[in-house]
């Protein structure tokens, strides 16, 4: 079965999600930080993580803010562990290596990694992305 990305898999009160604009697709999974007036970008240097990117919606596209089991992409170095520090790398992928990458409150749900994460909102659609799973109580 494919592991959707940018998706709480534990539905409840424990999830935000929220609708925000888009310059350009961005894919699920992926951190993404607040670039105002509505809008989020892809994560970059020096900014804050604000959500995991979701689906593509009629305007603009899902982001998750918390929840629990968010299925997100992955670096090819992250080795996770359940309850570990999640840190975030500049291009906005899950990691569980401090070293420059941005500290975040997230704790790994699994020690699962998963290669079958379902990207739509790029051309073209891969079934095939490394993704982990973590827990967003408090956001990042």
């Amino acid at each position: 079965m494919a592991t959707l990305l940018g998706t709480p898999y534990e539905r409840g009160k424990s999830d935000v999600v929220v609708s925000r604009l888009v310059d350009a697709p961005i894919e699920e999974g992926k951190v993404v930080f607040d670039a105002g007036k509505g809008k989020v970008a892809p994560m970059e240097n020096g900014k804050t993580p604000f959500g995991v990117m979701g689906q593509n919606e009629v305007v603009g596209a899902s982001v998750v803010l918390s929840g629990l089991g968010v299925w997100a992409l992955a670096s090819e170095d992250c080795v996770p562990v359940v309850g570990g520090q999640v840190y975030v790398t500049d291009d906005g992928l899950i990691t569980s290596v401090a070293g420059d990458n941005t500290a975040t409150a997230c704790a790994f749900a699994s020690e699962e990694v998963r290669e079958n994460g379902v990207v739509e909102n790029v051309t073209p659609k891969a079934y095939n992305k490394r993704c982990v799973k973590i827990n967003m109580l408090e956001g990042f």
